[in-house]
């Protein structure tokens, strides 16, 4: 699970969450993402990720261009055409329960 830079991990917003699954990056209105890597320059992806829209259950698929710069092993920013936020990685530990299920997190 990630968090909006500066964030607190124990109480994040529902906007400022992100879950890497190793197929794609969802927040809490999106599942089954997944990314395809259009390009790569070092550490900067651009990706087209491909969503439901949808907490969870049916919804449409959506599809947008993104651009991920990984900083290190616990960060990365993600940049779209409405813009760009920095994440960073929330220790399994620091991770409420109910967004340790919907993490996938034990």
């Amino acid at each position: 699970m990630y968090v909006l830079a500066g964030a607190d991990c124990r109480a994040p917003s529902n906007a400022g969450l992100r879950f890497y699954d190793g197929r794609g990056i969802s927040g809490t209105a999106t599942h089954d993402c997944v990314a395809t890597v259009l390009s790569t320059d070092a550490d900067t992806f651009r990706i087209e990720q491909s969503c439901i829209d949808a907490p969870r259950g049916d919804g449409p698929r959506t599809v947008e261009a993104q651009t991920i710069t990984v900083h290190d092993a616990h960060a990365f920013t993600l940049a779209t055409d409405g813009g760009s936020a920095g994440f960073r990685r929330c220790a399994d530990d620091e991770v409420p329960g109910y967004l340790r299920e919907r993490a996938g997190i034990d």
